[in-house]
């Protein structure tokens, strides 16, 4: 942007505003809830007996040392527990860990929660939070709900890993299941100074929403201050820049690669397990949800409220394992119709839903409300559930040459 930086972290704030003195530098920090949101639980510390986990159940995060640490440090502290809230490919391999190691009445798999309400009920009984692998978000959420994380030291952290400096951070030693045992003993034996309502404060100033907002607020104000003061045009192009940024960080998560121009409607997510490219001049509705691998080309309009997901993202053939806990598109490689490709110039009406393992064709036109579960051919409008043909955008095959001509100019100009 032109009249300053937004940066991403406070970190990056300070940074910004060394290498780039007497230039404004705001931050948006990444943030989870709305500021009313952010609170701790309240419990008796003697009530806080256990370890959370929230996350995936990856190799990457390494969940199978809480499973190792759990019996060293309950022999000195034997009512210690621990709560894991997520799923993933390593569930099973967790739960026959935890038999081995002999603590499986001590470790409670809950699934995904979502719900602020849900989360705090559940921190509201730890006395600590553990991240084995790289620590993001999760800090962000376990210190807003006033419990302190223990965290592996050489990992790959997301940015947030700067709340560390709040003091509500236990380090540990990366891969080391007795380190991390010496740390949920540490943990414990502070479980009296839990919750941590100073740092849960400073996280609802500094990490909400409201928080993100405000930066980019700012931006807008100091952009039309400034224009004003030197009396240019009244059409607040930076302004126009900082909307579409702020919608995008919002919207965009995962794997995904965006052209010039990408436009979101409030509220859209767009994400992928592998990879999601999307070309240039795209639009896509306020309330849609993108969550599919693929390829989206150039001039697509992608109406509200619509859904674009994969068909087989848990598989359905485990016998004896619940769909939910299933092998997970994200834990294994892609097969054909894991993949939606979209071609340009489509027009996807309101409500619609595109299932992966399609492809819909170059100027094709997808009426609003229809189910999209087979490919669309070039220029042809569908409808219906499942949708089928029901009309040609250009009757007449000349108009289709030409306008795929033009088509083909512009892709290769850009």
């Amino acid at each position: 942007m032109a009249e300053g930086t937004i940066s991403y972290t406070y970190e990056d704030q300070r940074k910004a505003q060394r290498d780039l003195p007497g230039q404004p530098v705001y931050v948006a920090p990444n943030s989870l809830y709305l500021a009313r949101e952010i609170e701790p639980g309240e419990s008796r510390d003697q009530d806080r007996d256990v370890a959370i986990y929230v996350g995936r159940l990856e190799p990457k995060k390494k969940p199978h040392l809480i499973i190792e640490a759990l019996p060293i440090a309950r022999k000195s502290h034997p009512d210690m527990r621990v709560a894991i809230v997520g799923a993933g490919s390593m569930e099973h391999e967790l739960r026959r860990l935890a038999v081995i190691e002999g603590v499986e009445e001590f470790v409670e798999f809950l699934g995904w929660l979502d719900e602020p309400s849900d989360l705090r009920r559940i921190y509201s009984e730890a006395f600590c939070s553990l991240s084995p692998g790289f620590a993001g978000l999760g800090l962000t959420q376990s210190l807003g709900f006033g419990v302190p994380m223990a965290v592996a030291k050489d990992e790959p952290h997301s940015p947030e890993i700067e709340l560390a400096q709040t003091g509500g951070v236990i380090w540990f030693e990366s891969d080391s299941a007795s380190s991390l045992a010496a740390a949920l003993v540490e943990a414990w034996d502070e479980r009296a100074l839990v919750p941590l309502r100073d740092i849960s404060s400073d996280v609802r100033e500094r990490y909400s929403a409201e928080a993100m907002s405000s930066g980019l607020i700012a931006a807008v104000e100091e952009t039309l201050s400034a224009q004003q003061k030197s009396r240019r045009s009244a059409i607040p192009l930076p302004l126009a820049r900082i909307v579409r940024f702020a919608l995008r960080r919002l919207a965009v998560r995962g794997p995904v690669t965006v052209g010039s121009r990408f436009r979101v409607g409030l509220g859209a997510r767009v994400g992928s397990t592998h990879q999601l490219s999307i070309g240039h001049d795209v639009a896509v509705g306020p309330g849609s949800i993108i969550q599919v691998n693929g390829s989206i080309g150039n001039y697509v309009m992608i109406g509200m409220n619509v859904q674009i997901v994969g068909r087989n993202d848990h598989a359905l053939d485990e016998p004896g394992t619940p769909m939910l806990y299933s092998t997970w598109i994200g834990d294994r490689e892609l097969r054909g119709r894991d993949v939606v490709e979209i071609a340009d110039d489509v027009w996807i009406g309101a409500a619609s839903v595109v299932l992966s393992g399609v492809r819909i064709g170059e100027g094709a036109v997808i009426a609003a409300g229809s189910v999209v579960t087979r490919d669309v051919a070039p220029y042809s409008v569908v409808a219906g559930n499942p949708a089928r043909e029901v009309s040609q955008r250009f009757p007449e095959e000349i108009n289709r040459r030409v306008h795929s001509k033009y088509l083909r100019a512009v892709r290769d100009k850009v």
